[in-house]
């Protein structure tokens, strides 16, 4: 078959395939990707033979094909080879296009492997007959994009990386060290090393983590520095466990905003005792919500888990655009009873109630994940056991309108079954 007619047969696909009589996969099949999702909607077209895999399978993107290669009668990989890189995906702002080319035999890696960016080729390295890595390898980030083009370089042996290691990043055609260290003969990190955090964005989150290594895990006093060189966190390793005094940064912390940033003691290698919440934007360290933190006593950890009264913070904070802030009482990690949502410390704009469980739980105000400083939008209704039930109310309350949107109506299991202007 011509490639228009593969490729007219792959558009009509449906995902899935047949079985034959003893349950087995046989014939054309179409299979999702490990990873899809909105921008990665890729899909696997082969063939199954009694429920294994074989001859020639193609990796498909908009009904281009991107990757592939074939199998042999065992169902192993064999020759050539296009595989994806993990995180490979395409949208308008932004893109992942990396792909792995070289051979199989017999279900293993063997020889040179060549790693693609855009058409170009920009790492790789040996596979010996074991289908281990060995020698000079020049390796891709989990988290590879056009923006963040980040490639580590060291040697391997027999599988373990050795010696000196290098963390580069690709930008503006320049190559620039952001990191590195050594590991030693067992394939485990040794001495001094800069980490990159594990999503460091370039330009947004080029956040590194400084300090010591033995036999792979941290040791002593491990620093945690912004794109200014600037000691913004850190603390104690014993052993690779935490202790003592931390600083830790939110898991959104942008190089703009959020900037917020915990301090509190680790005993044990868990959080224990009182934890405080810092607005860090232009290097400010304001401690947040200065009021309603010495009424509520503070946030508190106990083994590891919330406990007690506590202020969290909306995921994604911003000064003067979101600050948004959930007040309310942890029993054990679970949310429970009445918690309020204000808006810039002392106004009070939504809440509602927690059962035993952890779970909303009837009359509840949530304010629109979106809200910001032109769109201040909530929502009111009721919750069973964290689902949605009956009429929902969207109102405006911007500038104190309090002017009503529309009406979303949830069955009794929570799926929404109606929407009303």
């Amino acid at each position: 078959m011509g490639r228009k007619g593969r490729q007219r047969e792959i558009e009509n696909w449906q995902m899935g395939g047949f079985y034959d009589n003893q349950g087995r996969q046989q014939g054309l099949w179409r299979l999702n990707y490990e990873n899809f999702w909105d921008l990665a909607q890729i899909v696997y077209a082969g063939i199954y033979e009694s429920g294994i895999q074989t001859q020639k399978w193609d990796t498909v993107l908009n009904n281009n094909k991107i990757g592939g290669g074939c199998y042999d009668y065992k169902g192993q990989k064999k020759g050539k080879w296009t595989e994806l890189h993990q995180n490979f995906f395409k949208c308008n702002h932004s893109h992942c296009d990396a792909t792995y080319v070289g051979q199989y035999l017999e279900g293993r890696k063997q020889g040179f492997w060549q790693s693609f960016f855009s058409n170009k080729m920009i790492g790789g390295g040996i596979y010996n007959d074991d289908g281990q890595k060995n020698g000079f390898w020049v390796e891709l980030s989990d988290y590879l994009n056009d923006l963040n083009q980040i490639i580590y370089m060291g040697t391997y042996n027999d599988g373990l990386p050795i010696g000196i290691w290098e963390v580069l990043l690709i930008y503006d055609k320049k190559h620039t060290q952001i990191g590195g260290g050594a590991y030693n003969d067992e394939g485990k990190k040794n001495g001094r090393w800069v980490d990159l955090c594990r999503d460091w964005l370039n330009g947004n989150k080029e956040i590194t983590l400084v300090g010591e290594y033995k036999n792979g895990k941290k040791i002593g006093l491990w620093n945690t520095f912004n794109w200014y060189n600037q000691s913004i966190g850190g603390g104690e390793f014993e052993d690779g466990i935490k202790k003592g005094q931390w600083v830790e940064l939110h898991d959104n912390w942008h190089q703009k905003w959020p900037q917020i940033s915990y301090k509190g003691i680790y005993q044990n290698g868990k959080k224990n005792g009182r934890w405080d919440t810092y607005d860090n934007y232009n290097a400010k360290e304001k401690l947040m919500l200065n009021s309603y933190y010495y009424l509520s006593g503070g946030g508190q950890f106990k083994g590891g888990i919330k406990n007690g009264n506590w202020i969290d913070v909306h995921d994604e904070w911003i000064p003067n655009w979101r600050e948004i802030t959930y007040h309310g009482e942890y029993c054990m990690g679970k949310k429970l009873g009445t918690w309020k949502t204000f808006e810039q410390q002392d106004r009070l704009i939504g809440g509602g109630a927690f059962n035993e469980n952890g779970a909303k739980n009837g009359q509840w105000i949530d304010a629109d994940e979106r809200w910001n400083f032109y769109s201040e939008v909530i929502y009111e209704g009721e919750y069973r056991n964290n689902k949605k039930i009956g009429e929902w109310k969207k109102i405006d309350i911007l500038n104190g309108k309090n002017s009503s949107l529309d009406c979303e109506y949830y069955n009794e299991d929570g799926p929404l079954i109606e929407s009303k202007l």
